[in-house]
């Protein structure tokens, strides 16, 4: 089994900063991939956002994870696995364009109910 590593304060607080913001593009944009999610699970980006802050204020686990596959290899996700949007549980993966530096840009990847193994 492999250790999980954990997103540190710094990326929390960044995450947050962002998600507080859903109608500023500087801060939180969408990928199509996360729109379709979203629509097919029925939750707006306002609803995904106000989940992220929440998740984080509670204090749950971010996970990182480095992409292994082409096209993303090496880049690095933030993963909330099992936030809760209307009542449903769903799977948020955000990643940072460019630098992982405060100003950077938050793209939701993904935001869809957790799949089955």
């Amino acid at each position: 089994m492999t250790k999980k590593h954990l997103a540190d304060p710094a990326i929390r607080q960044w995450i947050y900063e962002c998600a507080s913001r859903p109608d500023d593009r500087s801060r939180v944009i969408f990928t199509s991939r996360a729109q379709k999610d979203m629509i097919e699970t029925k939750i707006t980006k306002y609803g995904v956002c106000e989940a992220i802050c929440k998740w984080i204020e509670a204090d749950k686990r971010i996970e990182v994870q480095k992409a292994v596959r082409q096209p993303f290899k090496g880049q690095l996700f933030f993963v909330m696995d099992s936030v809760t949007i209307d009542g449903k549980k769903i799977f948020v993966k955000v990643q940072f364009m460019g630098e992982i530096i405060t100003g950077s840009t938050m793209k939701i990847v993904s935001a869809h109910r957790p799949r089955k193994a």
